[in-house]
């Protein structure tokens, strides 16, 4: 065993000389074998020195090794094979300025490489530089001074197939890219101390067997400095996102010439297993930011303990369609969108939301599928997982619009928490030229049961001809208002408690059994029950292109089902109430109207005797009822008569009759005569 630290070379070199000189005419070569030189840990094994080309000019001086051992953590390299066709040897310095190796690479691979070192009493170093490898050109630099020791290894344009093939087991199928990563370790005799790593991604194209998570042409910078003392590692990193596009299902993120960043730092305590993120910086311009801290636990499986963010955002429509409207499908938000400014506070213990403090402004939410859309929406919501907390939140509209139907500028105060949401107080809501009071209103969610709603109020003075004109109805006139009692929505149906009295033609509407379902899929459903009490005739025509009846008007509408806006099928009746005194008198295009509907001759008996030179008839009893049956309706009348039905039973001077004589009419064609009737303005009587 030869020691670097107590011997020589020079002398050794000089006597060497010395023997060989008298000979040279004869030999072309001369070496001396060296066996092993340990400096420290490092350790040359099969080391010889050999003198070459000893008749020509110049000599040449070649210093081989078998193999160089290396001290932890580079005692994985295996380095074969070392020619120093430049080195120096003086007194407790080993130097190889210049050398060639060969070394063993994962996986199972020989490569050549550039090879330097110095060995010394108290440190040593080795380069290697030009070593190909994993398609790519690898370096590492490696040195030892006292117990201390540090290494760099550098990686140019290394082939991401070849990089992924290392790993011992992957479900990622790469088709192209390239990798640059720099990877700096140092430490001592009791392990790594500081770590940074430093990685390029370039044009990185694949994705997993599932296709749940791909790349094309990705670019991403990373980089991770980690300090090791004690239990814990100290770590920052930073990661830069560039070029191509992420899928990580059911995301879908580009950064469209603008970098989306990651930064984060924080403590990983290998004894807890615990992993503290102290800061947390996410950057999406102009999307959004994200900053937050978060505490996780690996002992098992990853699990997320708990964490802190604040999201602030001034496109929210990007922000939604982005990250939130992926999750969306299939759902009734799907086809909602959304623009304003969000700023958000929100903490998640065990992984779930236990609180969330959100304040938007300039709100803005549109609908394709046309059920919603909100204006300049502002307000601060404060929730908590807790049924005790009554934080107030408070939200405020410019417009509201739910289907046809709008709703003005409203100021809503409440307090949210758990599964619940309660209003504070009492609401009006400016609807149709009068208002909709709202005295109770509260939601209940849990995760045992659907969400359900109580709602509790009040219709004032909202018009019906705006009402009618929103839901593309006949037209109406007049005011309506009345009482609304509980109605309820549990299961994703919605039920009524009691009746809800509408005030209307100063007679009374009562729909009682209302119940609704699918309110916001594509085919929402209505039932009910409907009772007209005295209702002034004159005051529902005398506005409209009917023409005019006075008199009271009283009927009911039983098991009224409609879908999607069209009816469905019911059985109704409209008439004279039994003991209405009030004066009966019909119009002669109010009858020519009412014929029409029944397809009777009445105008025809007008027009062709003396019963046209009166404007209005007397009349004992109006009725018409209708049983609606698979898109039929089964008409009747006050009476039955040989030919049909009677629709208006003449009373008075002068006296006329209105005999219907179609029993069965398609739905479709009796709404096409209520349209004709309802747009005509003129009535001819010859």
């Amino acid at each position: 065993m030869y020691d670097l630290q107590t011997n020589n070379i020079a002398p050794v070199l000089t006597l060497l000389l010395i023997v060989i000189c008298p000979t040279a005419q004869a030999l072309d070569e001369v070496s001396m074998t060296l066996a092993n030189i340990t400096a420290k840990a490092w350790q040359l094994e099969g080391a010889a020195i050999t003198l070459s080309n000893i008749n020509k000019t110049p000599q040449q001086l070649l210093l081989t090794i078998n193999k160089f051992h290396l001290p932890a953590p580079f005692a994985e390299l295996s380095l074969l094979d070392i020619r120093c066709t430049a080195f120096t040897w003086q007194a407790d310095e080993l130097c190889c300025q210049q050398g060639q190796v060969s070394l063993q690479l994962p996986p199972s691979q020989t490569r050549t490489a550039q090879f330097s070192f110095v060995l010394q009493k108290n440190r040593s170093l080795f380069k290697l530089t030009d070593a190909h490898w994993l398609g790519g050109i690898a370096s590492i630099d490696g040195e030892a001074k006292g117990d201390n020791w540090s290494m760099t290894m550098t990686m140019k344009a290394s082939n991401g197939k070849a990089l992924l093939a290392l790993l011992p087991a992957t479900l990622f199928k790469l088709s192209s890219g390239d990798v640059d990563f720099q990877l700096q370790v140092s430490g001592n005799e009791t392990g790594i101390k500081t770590a940074r790593l430093n990685t390029d991604v370039k044009q990185l194209t694949g994705q997993t067997e599932t296709g749940r998570f791909a790349t094309e042409k990705l670019g991403v910078h990373t980089q991770i400095n980690a300090q090791h003392t004690g239990d814990h590692w100290q770590w920052q990193s930073q990661a830069q996102f560039n070029t191509g596009a992420l899928y990580a299902e059911p995301l879908y993120l580009k950064p469209d010439g603008r970098a989306i960043t990651l930064t984060a730092e924080g403590a990983l305590n290998t004894a807890t297993s615990e992993l503290d993120m102290q800061a947390i910086n996410f950057q999406h311009l102009p999307t959004g930011t994200v900053n937050g801290t978060a505490c996780l636990n690996y002992k098992q499986q990853l699990s997320l303990e708990h964490a802190q963010f604040t999201l602030r955002s001034d496109d929210l429509q990007t922000l939604t369609m982005v990250y939130l409207k992926p999750f969306f499908a299939q759902s009734f938000l799907d086809s909602l969108a959304f623009a304003g400014h969000l700023d958000a506070n929100f903490t998640l213990t065990a992984g779930v939301l236990t609180a969330l403090s959100a304040s938007v402004n300039q709100l803005a939410i549109t609908d394709s599928a046309k059920r919603i859309k909100l204006e300049n929406g502002l307000g601060t919501i404060n929730w908590l997982a807790n049924a005790t907390f009554n934080q107030p939140s408070q939200f405020a509209w410019q417009q509201l619009q739910f289907y046809e139907l709008p709703i003005g500028a409203t100021q809503l105060k409440f307090v949210t928490n758990a599964g619940n949401v309660q209003l504070l107080g009492n609401a009006n809501l400016p609807f149709l030229g009068g208002d909709i009071h709202i005295q109770h209103f509260k939601l209940q969610t849990n995760a045992k049961d659907a969400e359900k709603v109580v709602f509790q109020g009040e219709v004032n003075q909202v018009s019906l001809q705006q009402l009618s004109a929103a839901l593309k109805w006949q037209p109406l006139i007049g005011t309506l208002s009345g009482s609304i009692p509980q109605v309820n929505y549990h299961d994703k149906k919605l039920t009524l408690d009691g009746e809800l009295l509408i005030n209307v033609f100063s007679g009374t509407v009562k729909i009682a059994k209302l119940a609704a379902a699918n309110l916001f899929n594509a085919l929402p459903t209505f039932y009910a029950d409907i009772d007209i009490d005295q209702l002034d005739l004159e005051q529902l025509t005398s506005k409209y292109e009917f023409g005019n009846i006075t008199g009271k008007l009283s009927g009911f509408v039983k098991q009224l089902h409609i879908e999607n806006g069209q009816p469905i099928g019911f059985l109704a009746w409209l008439g004279t109430p039994d003991n209405d005194d009030t004066p009966h008198r019909i119009s002669q295009k109010a009858v020519n109207n009412i014929a029409h509907i029944g397809g009777s001759a009445a105008s025809d008996l007008v027009s062709r005797s003396f019963l046209k030179l009166f404007d209005t008839f007397g009349y004992d009893q109006i009725g018409l009822g209708c049983y609606l049956h698979e898109g039929v309706c089964q008409l009747s009348g006050v009476k039955a008569t040989d030919l049909g039905y009677t629709i208006v039973l003449g009373g008075g001077v002068p006296r006329i009759d209105v005999i219907g004589y179609n029993t069965r009419v398609d739905w479709t064609v009796l709404m096409e005569r209520l349209a004709r009737i309802s747009t005509s303005d003129k009535v001819i009587v010859q």
